[in-house]
């Protein structure tokens, strides 16, 4: 079972020391990063690092009217503001209580004593100072001056984002503290505001994020254990879409949530081709104009700088030198067809975010193959094209020789009882190509077919072929223990060899081969025999033998010897027509019969009749 993604923490250790090493001299510091490009992360290290003290002032989270003086004392001296908040409320609530409004009695304890006045005092002072504290910070100033803060260091988040007027309160903040502590700027220096010209004069050094955070390095380093974890080997097109992106360690952590989520909680893995669906969710989180055209059914359209270089007259070399752009990356992506699970083309619902999958899966599909009773249900079950087809379709080169020896025997085995799956076809197709590869249609010129002929046809010509191909299917068949009979019915059956190529190959046939008793065909050798013997039409000459073997055969040998010889042709389920004449294999010629087929094959009608089947 495939385990979550663990993001990799990535090492800034080195530049976070010598970053360490400048807050030691009381500079005054920028730290330039993109948004989420990782700069938090990398002062926490600093953190862990320097035996300073770090307070942070976050400038663009702030949420009432305090000014920047305010909420950096409250940074550097958190305690003592604290205490001093609280003794400000406790004085006034003590005086209010001592009011003869509110009175307790409060004041007959304190009457005598200093304490009264001290305390009136105190709330004349807080209530001056709310009267003011808009118009001046300079108790805040005062306090600065007087407390010792050599041990630590500020640093003012978000910078870049913080409004004008907070930029400007941060650098009357800064004058009041500089020299007497590293102060660390952190932001996005191209997003700076009009106060980017003051920061310049003041800052002693800009300090960009180490090699390791930039885009690259985080997506080269991410794929990798994309790869790692999924065992897939990540394509150059999907490798180019996150690499030119300029995505940070926040977009990382958003995409990965996504992958943990549809491959893994959603249990798509195994279901959908793993490069696609990082595709798709690449769309869905960075280009959602282009998702909601995958919504559609639409993929993106390709650029027409790429669509000339594909259709230029030297493609390669177009193709090589023309950088694509993000839609032509995913449309390549997207567009690749084949293999097992099935691609986009084929099953585009599954790729899409938050949506189920119930097709089969690889997992699924291998635990069918090593299970022996499982694998032979498959074989008989296969309806058509379905999804394990495919897994055997697409992975057939890659399965061992044992398990290839076991599809061939279920194939051979089914086969030969007169099944015939997709998955039965697929496989004795597959045998037949490895005895001997058959020529390929390359090309038509003319009234001509152009066939590409297999290095294993070399010094052949192609009646050597077929009887090179002829043995080997012999001596496959034959050592599986089937009779002659069978063997020329599974030939002609999965369309290996015909009647009228098998009449040539065989051994000359007697009334002795049809005597054999322990067929599963019995009507293959017969047909055979009626071939050899250039009879196939002419019924009239067909000696008694033929006949007699004739009334032995089952209702399936039955019907199977009549379609072959055309008697009856398939109009329907159980419906069979009575044909009035057949074909000559010489010249391909219809033959009317020769005989009343009515009369001569009665017994064998009625047989039929008495099973069900209706003969028109």
């Amino acid at each position: 079972m495939v385990k979550n993604i663990q993001l990799n923490e990535i090492d800034t250790t080195v530049a976070a020391e010598n970053f360490a090493k400048l807050l030691l001299d009381k500079h005054t510091l920028f730290l330039n990063g993109t948004w989420g490009s990782g700069k938090s992360t990398f002062l926490n290290k600093v953190e862990d690092i320097t035996v300073l003290k770090i307070h942070y002032l976050d400038l663009w989270n702030i949420k009432d009217e305090r000014s920047v003086l305010e909420l950096g004392f409250r940074s550097l001296h958190p305690v003592i503001y604290f205490l001093g908040r609280v003794m400000a409320v406790v004085a006034v609530v003590i005086s209010l209580l001592m009011t003869p409004a509110i009175n307790l009695g409060l004041g007959v304890y304190f009457q005598d004593s200093g304490v009264y006045t001290l305390i009136g005092f105190i709330v004349l002072l807080v209530g001056v100072y709310q009267f003011f504290k808009v118009k001046s910070d300079r108790v805040y100033i005062w306090l600065f001056d007087k407390l010792q803060i050599d041990e630590k260091v500020l640093v003012i988040d978000d910078f870049d984002r913080a409004s004008s007027e907070k930029q400007r309160e941060a650098y009357k903040l800064f004058n009041v503290l500089n020299g007497r502590l590293a102060i660390v700027f952190v932001g996005d220096y191209d997003n700076l505001t009009d106060s980017g010209d003051f920061l310049k004069k003041i800052i002693d050094q800009r300090v960009e994020l180490p090699l390791v955070l930039t885009s690259k390095e985080i997506w080269s380093d991410y794929l990798r254990e994309i790869e790692n974890t999924f065992d897939v080997t990540v394509s150059q097109d999907l490798r180019s879409l996150f690499l030119r992106s300029q995505l940070n360690l926040r977009d990382r952590k958003h995409y990965n949530r996504l992958v943990i989520q549809e491959l893994i909680q959603n249990k798509k893995f195994g279901r959908v081709n793993i490069e696609q669906q990082l595709a798709v969710i690449y769309a869905y989180l960075f280009q959602q104009e282009l998702y909601k055209a995958l919504l559609r059914g639409e993929l993106p359209a390709k650029s027409e700088g790429y669509e000339k270089s594909m259709n230029s007259e030297n493609r390669l070399v177009s193709a090589i030198s023309f950088e694509k752009t993000t839609e032509d990356l995913i449309y390549d992506i997207l567009n690749r067809n084949g293999g097992y699970p099935a691609p986009f083309l084929s099953n585009q619902s599954a790729y899409l975010l938050y949506e189920n999958v119930d097709n089969l899966s690889v997992e699924k599909a291998q635990n069918i193959i090593s299970d022996d009773e499982k694998l032979s249900d498959s074989f008989m079950e296969s309806e058509g094209i379905d999804d394990f087809y495919r897994y055997i379709e697409s992975n057939y080169e890659t399965f061992s020789s044992h398990q290839k020896v076991m599809f061939e025997q279920l194939a051979i085995n089914y086969g030969m009882q007169g099944k015939s799956t997709q998955l039965i076809l697929y496989v004795i197709n597959n045998i037949d190509n490895a005895l001997i590869p058959r020529k390929q249609l390359s090309g038509v010129s003319g009234s001509s077919l152009m066939y590409s002929i297999p290095e294993e046809w070399k010094g052949m010509d192609e009646a050597e072929v077929s009887r090179q191909r002829f043995n080997k299917w012999m001596d496959l068949l034959f050592a599986t223990k089937f009779t002659l009979s069978d063997t020329v019915y599974f030939l002609e059956n999965f369309s290996i060899f015909s009647y009228s190529e098998l009449k040539d190959l065989l051994p000359t046939l007697n009334e002795e081969h049809l005597k054999e008793s322990d067929e599963l065909h019995s009507q293959g050798i017969v047909l055979a025999y009626l071939s050899q013997q250039h009879i196939w039409e002419h019924i009239s000459k067909w000696p008694d033998c033929i006949f007699r073997k004739i009334q032995e055969f089952s209702v399936e040998e039955l019907l199977d010897f009549f379609v072959k010889i055309q008697v009856l042709s398939f109009q329907s389920e159980r419906v069979y027509a009575i044909t009035a004449a057949g074909r000559n294999f010489g010249t391909g010629y219809i033959v009317p019969w020769d005989v009343d087929v009515m009369d001569t094959f009665k017994k064998e009608f009625e047989m039929l009749k008495r099973q069900g089947y209706r003969l028109i």
